[in-house]
């Protein structure tokens, strides 16, 4: 889906084709591009979520507090920090939150790297894409691409959400959120943590088995990088 832009010097604003966005890209890619960037949307506000259920905040809180962390990269540190020490989640336990929090950041970079894709051909399947301190990447953006890393981004979707359902579990064991709860309650809430850690399991292996993210298609090699063939002695 991304890769470093070894070949970035080969696209410039003069080379462009003229096109209308709108009228001469596929409708059905521009949607495919729409949902990458919404579903991504979700995934941020599934984290900020879990952010507020992780730190035992007031839900009238949490859009104070996550608006105020810098950048996606924080507030999963932070989820993970917060997991180990305050919630105290057993390894098993916190090895698959971890694992869902690794895959969003991973998701993250290939939405960047569309999101800021440099289109100067409608036609183009491979686009650069410029993002901060001075890097420069190459990106998928046929349709066929696009589609397959929606179908990806949206089942992470449902792994966040379900992420920001177990901090809230665990929040209700701990007490300090919901102080009334009695101790049967409470027992509820660790039997909801562990339903939940089984669910997480399942809908990581629902997207492992979904269409891989695509490759980039094989360079052809210089003419001098061809393996010549040995000759023959007789």
């Amino acid at each position: 889906m991304k890769r470093k832009g070894t070949h970035f010097l080969n696209y410039t604003p003069v080379d462009r084709v003229p096109f209308d966005v709108l009228k001469d890209i596929d409708a059905d890619r521009l949607a495919a591009f729409a949902s990458v960037v919404l579903s991504w949307n979700l995934v941020e506000a599934m984290i900020d979520a879990s952010i507020g259920a992780a730190l035992e905040l007031q839900p009238d809180m949490w859009s104070a507090i996550t608006s105020r962390i810098n950048g996606v990269e924080g507030k999963l540190e932070l989820l993970k920090e917060t997991a180990r020490v305050r919630h105290r989640f057993p390894e098993r336990d916190y090895n698959v939150v971890a694992d869902t929090i690794g895959q969003i950041m991973t998701y993250k970079r290939y939405r960047d790297g569309l999101v800021h894709a440099r289109i100067f051909d409608a036609t183009a399947v491979i686009a650069p894409s410029h993002e901060r301190r001075g890097k420069t990447f190459e990106v998928l953006v046929s349709k066929d691409a696009i589609e397959i890393l929606y179908e990806h981004m949206d089942q992470l979707c449902c792994e966040c959400a379900e992420m920001a359902m177990l901090f809230f579990s665990s929040a209700r064991c701990l007490g300090n959120i919901s102080k009334a709860l009695s101790e049967d309650e409470k027992q509820a809430a660790a039997e909801e943590f562990r339903a939940g850690i089984v669910l997480l399991l399942d809908l990581q292996s629902q997207r492992a088995a979904l269409r891989p993210l695509p490759k980039f298609p094989p360079e052809p090699q210089a003419p001098e990088e061809l393996e010549v063939p040995e000759e023959h002695q007789d």
